[in-house]
């Protein structure tokens, strides 16, 4: 019973954290996060992929980099970790806002991004599905969004 409560309490101070930070990288970035959200709307399936092997190709070479050995090889294998996580961070709360933006039409943006925040966590903390379905395809369709804004321009340019 005592691992339940301990569990409780992570799941409310994660959402709290999440929403918290969600809300502050659209505070402080807010035209990069419009954008993000502009490619994630109009190309969802390319995004996805793209975050997908962009992900995969991230965390392979982490991999490989650690397996290398040596302070410098770890060092680099940990930058692009904290790289993709920037990009998975920015896609969320472009997909926080997406969500809240429908949730609440006539809320403000902060509020969207609040009320998106904690509609998808809570739907990623649904068992099985959340975890391994949802959780990975928002991640994987946020930094694709975010990778698809850094070559430049909105989702109609090529």
């Amino acid at each position: 019973m005592n691992d339940f409560w301990r569990l409780l309490v992570f799941a409310v101070y994660g959402g709290i954290t999440l929403t918290a930070l969600f809300t502050v990288v659209y505070v402080l970035f807010p035209e990069r996060v419009a954008l993000i959200r502009i490619q994630a709307e109009a190309a969802t399936r390319r995004a996805a992929l793209l975050g997908l092997v962009n992900a995969l190709f991230l965390g392979g070479l982490a991999v490989a980099l650690v397996s290398i050995g040596g302070d410098a090889a770890s060092i680099l294998a940990v930058v692009l970790l904290s790289l993709g996580l920037v990009g998975i961070t920015f896609g969320l709360s472009a997909l926080a806002l997406t969500v809240g933006a429908r949730l609440a039409p006539e809320a403000s943006p902060l509020r969207q991004v609040v009320f998106g925040s904690g509609a998808l966590f809570l739907a990623c903390l649904a068992p099985l599905v959340g975890w391994f379905g949802l959780l990975p395809y928002l991640a994987s369709l946020g930094l694709g969004a975010f990778v698809m804004t850094l070559r430049g321009g909105a989702a109609g340019e090529a």
